[in-house]
This record gives structure tokens, C-alpha cells and sequence, in this order.
């Protein structure tokens, strides 16, 4: 997805936490981050309903299957590392998509029930 322009001046990296630089709109730049956010939380609920299909298919043909698999969350993984551009390290990037594919693969899986007692 490509980046989106802003109508923003922009922010001086060195400002300090909570102070807003001379002439930008922090009211502006809050406003654009929650169009962001808003963004992002569809796109995590698309990619989860694909989740969703990717279990139907896996259990359609009525056999146990590993609902998790480590070579595809690797591949997600390296994908997800060359395209980091920053200004997130890249700890944070596979660190933020660890928990993405987690909240997915719970949408695979029938849920588990278990209890003591008779």
C-alpha cells in the first residue's frame, strides 16, 4: 500500500516528546494518525477473515491438520523484514507481526473447551 501525503508540515524528529514544533497542527497530525489507525484496524480484520478461510480450507478435507506452521510464519516474517523502510527497527516490525499472525491463526482454529469434572 502506498504512503499517504499528509497536509502537514513536517515534525521535527529531535522535538521532544508532548511539544509540538513551531507552526505544525498537533490537532492536524492526531487527526491524520486516526485515519491511520482507522486504516490499519480494517486492514487487520480483512487479513483475519482470509485467516478465517485459510482454516475452512484446511479442515475441509476432514482430516487433523497443524492449523500453526513455522515456515510460513518465517516467510511472513522475512517478507515483512525487507520491506521495512523504517522508522520502525526491525525488532518491532517482526514483534508487531508475531502478534498480528497469533490474533490470526485464533481465527483458524475451532475453539478448545475443556473443564473439570465429571
Amino acid at each position: 500500500m502506498p504512503a499517504r501525503k499528509t497536509k502537514n508540515a513536517k515534525a521535527n524528529p529531535r522535538a521532544k516528546p508532548g511539544l509540538a514544533p513551531t507552526g505544525v497542527d498537533l490537532a492536524a497530525i492526531r487527526e491524520s494518525i486516526d485515519d491511520i489507525d482507522a486504516r490499519i484496524q480494517g486492514l487487520l480484520n480483512e487479513r483475519a477473515r482470509f485467516a478465517q478461510l485459510v482454516g475452512i480450507s484446511k479442515t475441509a478435507s476432514g482430516k487433523t491438520v497443524d492449523f500453526y506452521r513455522p515456515e510460513r510464519e518465517a516467510q511472513v516474517l522475512r517478507k515483512a523484514l525487507e520491506r521495512n523502510k523504517g522508522p520502525l527497527r526491525d525488532e518491532e516490525v517482526v514483534r508487531l507481526f508475531r502478534e498480528i499472525m497469533s490474533a490470526c491463526l485464533a481465527q483458524q482454529e475451532p475453539l478448545k473447551v475443556a473443564f473439570l469434572g465429571p
